[in-house]
């Protein structure tokens, strides 16, 4: 077996880990994976205690396991050693990226290049790097307002249906959801008839499933926006010295008119000498009446208004498939980031494949190494009713010694890992 490493702060500190309460969880995308222990310090080697800030990684031989920053070290006094105990807390590079802020507009940019952008923001001190960056819809405004550069890639992600994490290599990964799950490098699969061979040693089987994140009809409701340039067509009555816009609320700036094709003068009610234009509008009350000086519209002379409405983006998909089977299930959207169209269909469809249908998930436990979240494994066994392929969300590593020793912690070497692994089964 591999020695276990724990580099903190580029020194290695495993021979004071109390193995046995160690755990590292790692879990999809964006959501930060953690690391927690507790180390023992005699009075000789408080220098080593960890601080908060520190770079810490855990390797076993080459392999790296965890890969992050210190953020907790609550510690405490053993009286009957004289120790220092040290409980030690830290949570993956991407907390680095709360350190900064960024305020910064886009306009025509690619998400893609948006995303670079950000990254670049970060101090070269931090080290991080492109691992994938996919370039994604195009976007027409993006602001960001003293956002964490963390904040920003979340969001960033969440408006086009991307998904983004950062490494243990400080590599960052920004893609389309469910493009980069890489397959994983063993599948679970037992025998149908005892003695019930498998292919790993497993226990504490538990498929289930959900329904309460079921829907089926998903409405999307983006930003606010302006229309195109729209026509309302009247006619003159002989009489009538104003009008309504009546279309929608009326985008300031917009309105052009014109009676029997001549274009008119118009100035903004307030804004403007009225003495100075032909017609007045306002546009909170979207009407538009003549000045005293402008001739009263002849009857059945066309006047024609010109102007755009504030709008807002909508969109609804349906799951046809879904509704006939568990009945409709509505779900709205609200993101006011979301400012065009093709975005808002993409949003809703995504939302709709992940979620038109109960979540099946399932949890084990093993031994056997090799599994990280974002892995696709292939689950058959026959005597639980399991059979498909799974997506893993989450793997929870635990350290366990083999031998009992006299003293407090273990030496390397002499554990073993226990993985819990949590996983939804791909829809």
């Amino acid at each position: 077996m591999p020695n276990l490493i724990v580099n903190i702060a580029g020194e290695n500190r495993a021979s004071r880990v109390e193995f046995g309460t160690m755990q590292i969880v790692q879990i999809l995308t964006s959501q930060v994976d953690t690391l927690s222990f507790s180390m023992r310090l005699p009075e000789t080697a408080l220098a080593e205690r960890p601080i908060i800030g520190q770079a810490i990684e855990v390797l076993e031989g080459t392999e790296v396991l965890f890969g992050g920053v210190i953020v907790q070290t609550p510690r405490n006094f053993d009286r009957s050693t004289g120790e220092t105990i040290v409980s030690v807390s830290a949570q993956d590079y991407q907390v680095q990226m709360t350190r900064k802020r960024v305020a910064q507009s886009f306009v025509n940019q690619s998400a893609g290049a948006i995303a670079t952008a950000l990254l670049n923001v970060l101090p070269v001190s931090f080290g991080f790097s492109v691992g994938l960056i996919e370039t994604g819809q195009i976007l027409q405004r993006w602001d960001i307002n003293y956002e964490t550069v963390a904040d920003a890639f979340e969001r960033l992600a969440k408006t086009i249906g991307f998904e983004w994490y950062v490494a243990y290599d400080k590599k960052l990964y920004f893609f389309a959801a469910g493009s980069s799950n890489t397959n994983a490098p063993w599948n679970l699969t037992e025998t149908a008839t005892a003695p019930y061979t498998s292919s790993a040693a497993y226990n504490e089987l538990m498929p289930s499933e959900d329904f309460t994140q079921l829907r089926n009809i998903v409405t999307v409701r983006g930003a606010k926006t302006n229309s195109v340039l729209v026509p309302q067509n009247e006619f003159g009555n002989g009489a009538s010295r104003n009008f309504i816009l009546n279309l929608g609320v009326v985008t300031a700036g917009s309105l052009t008119m014109t009676i029997g094709g001549v274009g008119q003068s118009i100035g903004e009610e307030g804004k403007i000498d009225p003495t100075l234009v032909s017609w007045l509008v306002n546009y909170q009350n979207r009407s538009v009446q003549a000045t005293a000086g402008t001739p009263t519209p002849a009857a059945n002379v066309a006047i024609v208004f010109q102007y755009r409405y504030e709008t807002q983006i909508i969109v609804t998909a349906r799951n046809a498939s879904s509704i006939a089977a568990y009945g409709e299930i509505e779900h709205v959207i609200v993101n006011p980031e979301i400012k065009e169209r093709v975005i808002a269909t993409q949003v809703a469809k995504a939302d709709l494949e992940y979620y038109g249908n109960p979540a099946e998930t399932l949890r084990y436990k093993t031994t056997r190494k090799g599994l990280r979240a974002g892995m696709t494994q292939t689950v058959t066994i026959p005597r639980a009713g399991v059979n498909g392929d799974y997506l893993i969300k989450a793997v929870s590593i635990s350290f366990f010694a083999w031998l009992t020793q006299t003293t407090a912690h273990q030496p390397i070497g002499e554990y073993y890992k226990n993985y819990s692994i949590d996983m939804e089964r791909i829809r």
